[in-house]
């Protein structure tokens, strides 16, 4: 078996492939592909270690034909937090600005896509359900303010794809970008939706998945709990809601791991109790498999 060494700088934090077509190799591509479909690529993005000055931001690209591997890089507008794909030819990037970039297979032309920042969102959302509250502190809102600032910006836990809409997951709120119906471009059509995970301060979200048809999301926390949403998306695909339609203490401690099978909306979590379960995101959350 032949060993490839191939240096990259950091830890991987994110990553999306595409396998070669091995039954069409005359298939093409679009042009900002350009990719060969007897060539597999992957694209991932890591996090330098804590104290490393981070001067420039990497995409790193992975190519394999064969037995055959190298390892390009391009440089990113900043760092990066998460990376999904939206559809074959699009994919999207998290920043650590809290703005959504774009970029193809190719990985050299990366471009923002948001106008506003999910911070900005995020405080826009908390200022208008604290002022909808007759015991408003106003010194709550500057010091939640505060605390959002470019010093001290809550990192993003994961980000997933639901029916024409973008969702990223925080430790205490569920940001989702609905988007424009285009297979090579992608924008935000409207302002992001935002609402909490929970009302507690002290819960945090720990992961999120979604299904195949991207109408189904689920997300679990530090305390074992489960929650199932379903995503409503106007005929327009202009916006949507995010429903939440039952919550589960599935595990004992912290939901470490959800995914959803390929197909169908069944999905399995693992936690820190060491269990696996197998589940039905419609309806009560039972487990079937323990």
């Amino acid at each position: 078996m032949k060993t490839t060494t191939l240096p990259y700088w950091g830890q991987i934090i994110g990553l999306v492939s595409r396998q070669p077509d091995t039954d069409n190799t005359t298939k093409k591509t679009t042009k900002s592909v350009a990719l060969s479909v007897a060539q597999g690529r992957s694209l991932f993005i890591t996090r330098k270690p804590i104290g490393v000055h981070e001067s420039t931001a990497t995409l790193y690209r992975l190519d394999n034909t064969g037995e055959q591997v190298s390892l390009a890089d391009a440089p990113l507008p900043c760092a990066m937090e998460a990376i999904a794909t939206v559809t074959d030819d699009v994919i999207m990037l998290l920043g650590c600005d809290g703005h959504l970039y774009q970029t193809d297979w190719q990985g050299e032309t990366i471009h923002k896509i948001s106008g506003m920042s999910l911070f900005t969102s995020i405080i826009e959302s908390h200022n208008s359900t604290e002022t909808e509250t007759a015991d408003t502190d106003i010194n709550n809102i500057e010091g939640f303010a505060k605390s959002l600032s470019t010093n001290s910006n809550p990192q993003a836990i994961a980000m997933t794809t639901l029916h024409q809409a973008i969702v990223v997951l925080y430790p205490h709120h569920i940001v989702i970008c609905p988007l424009t119906d285009d297979n090579t471009s992608k924008s935000i059509t409207t302002k992001a939706v935002v609402q909490p995970y929970t009302d507690s301060k002290t819960q945090k979200a720990t992961t999120l998945a979604a299904s195949s048809d991207g109408k189904w999301l689920v997300i679990g926390d530090e305390f074992g709990n489960v929650s199932s949403y379903q995503w409503l998306s106007n005929d327009d695909n202009s916006s949507g809601q995010l429903i939440q339609r039952s919550r589960k203490p599935l595990h004992q401690g912290r939901v470490s791991a959800l995914c959803f099978e390929p197909i169908g909306h069944y999905f399995f979590s693992a936690g820190a109790d060491k269990h696996l379960y197998r589940t039905h995101v419609q309806g009560e959350l039972q487990t079937i498999d323990r």
